[in-house]
């Protein structure tokens, strides 16, 4: 966990610094920085409720529902939500169609400030139409992934790398940006395109990976932010010179300035409610309440939109469940086989290749491969023979070409404290190494009831 993070300008001029406390739970305590102190106070089931601060700031309280529903205590509104859907907060009130996507937020006297949300077949934010009446609209590739927003007649277009959002472009201006390997925390951000136009800028990340502060590369603080609880910004200071557009939030963020909404890959999340516009995609596998966030938003992120993950960990790839929250029932094959699918980048309703079976001299849409150790010897069933286990060749939009491997029967390597055992399980593999191969941003196994 991290402890204290310390930048300095030069050994004698120090910048800003940040400190940590974390209770016996492992929640944080507190946090002390170079413009306040915060304190931390949670539930028996280790959701944030209260935010107090040492100098000046009121502090924040939240509550929560028995499903987990985030419930302001500092706008009036239900104290239990039907069916996890927001109807209203203080003056806002929510309006949702049938499959429970926010359609329609209505504010002010009479309600009479209206926002309008429009959606496409697969449930995706394709645009908004503000209480002015402005317009948004929002495309998608074959992914999922937001490729370009529009407003009012302005086109940004965005340039992604796998799940992260590397570069976006329009007619006023280009900026990139660089991350930690294999997470969503930023590392830099380049402003202007090419090797001579590009200027660097540095982040400055807390215990989340949010960006608190962005510097030059003379070492001055040219962007600080601060953040509610759940990720709204409070407080926003410019160094001197022109002003950055910096976008990124949360793990896995973007803001948008023209509706105030996250986009978060497969969602929108909206801090001012510290929820999601729309159910989570995948249903019961991320979670009880479709809605939600993470179930503690100081300790987790959830850089897709769809699961929460503890950063830190040595895998934050890794799906975890978080503490004290219920069991959920294990997926289906059929589930499982799916979920795999869609981390791959595959379409959901693309079928496996047709390979060749040299030993019939028939093709099928999968093949039979042994399943062996690390040292490549066969593992043997009950009878003493070989396992074989299915595979499945999918070809990606990119040509490139991936292989989901059927560990139904599970294994069992009679190694010292079992190590290498697993339950039934999908394993996905690059076709150059179908043994230790790995694709990044996917789980290490796919699990599913036997």
């Amino acid at each position: 966990r991290l402890k204290a993070q310390t930048v300095w300008q030069t050994q004698q001029q120090q910048l800003f610094w940040r400190d940590y406390s974390y209770d016996a739970g492992g929640n944080l305590a507190a946090l002390s920085d170079t413009r306040n102190r915060r304190s931390y106070q949670y539930d028996k089931q280790d959701r944030l409720l209260r935010i107090d601060y040492a100098h000046s700031q009121a502090p924040e309280r939240f509550a929560h529902d028995p499903a987990g529903n985030l419930l302001m205590q500092d706008r009036p509104g239900p104290t239990t939500l039907k069916g996890n859907r927001l109807l209203m907060e203080g003056d806002r009130h929510y309006d949702y169609d049938a499959y429970g996507n926010l359609v329609r937020e209505r504010r002010g006297t009479a309600q009479c400030l209206v926002t309008e949300y429009r959606y496409d077949s697969q449930h995706r934010l394709i645009g908004v139409t503000g209480p002015d009446g402005s317009e948004t609209s929002y495309r998608y590739d074959a992914f999922g992934r937001r490729i370009s927003k529009t407003v009012d007649d302005q086109t940004t277009e965005f340039i992604w790398q796998g799940d992260q959002v590397i570069a976006e472009s329009s007619d006023q201006h280009y900026q990139s940006y660089i991350y930690e390997p294999g997470t969503f925390r930023p590392l830099a951000l380049l402003e202007g395109e090419g090797p001579e136009k590009a200027t660097p800028f540095y982040y400055h990340n807390d215990h989340l990976g949010t960006p608190q502060e962005l510097t030059s590369h003379q070492g001055e603080v040219v962007w600080a932010a601060r953040y509610n609880g759940y990720g709204k910004l409070t407080e926003l200071r410019h160094g001197d010179g022109p002003r950055l557009h910096q976008p990124l939030r949360f793990q896995g963020q973007y803001h948008d300035l023209e509706s105030g909404l996250h986009y978060n890959r497969y969602r929108y999340y909206n801090p001012e409610t510290g929820r999601y516009l729309t159910a989570d995609p995948i249903k019961l596998a991320g979670g009880l309440n479709g809605y939600r966030y993470t179930l503690n938003p100081t300790g987790w992120v959830d850089p897709l939109g769809l699961n929460a993950r503890c950063p830190g960990s040595k895998d934050e790839r890794v799906e975890r469940e978080p503490k004290n929250e219920p069991s959920l029932p294990k997926l289906s094959r059929h589930g499982a086989f799916r979920g795999a699918k869609l981390d791959a980048g595959i379409p959901k309703a693309q079928q496996p290749d047709l390979v060749y079976d040299a030993t019939t001299g028939k093709t099928h849409q999968y093949s039979y491969a042994r399943m062996t150790n690390s040292s490549g010897e066969s593992v043997l069933n009950s009878e003493g023979k070989p396992i074989l286990a299915r595979e499945y060749q999918f070809t990606r939009p990119d040509d490139s070409k991936v292989i989901i491997q059927d560990h139904s029967a599970g294994h069992q390597f009679k190694q010292p404290n079992n190590r290498g055992d697993q339950k039934a399980h999908f394993n996905l593999r690059p076709i150059e190494n179908r043994r230790t191969g790995k694709i990044s941003n996917t789980k290490e196994h796919y699990y599913f009831k036997e």
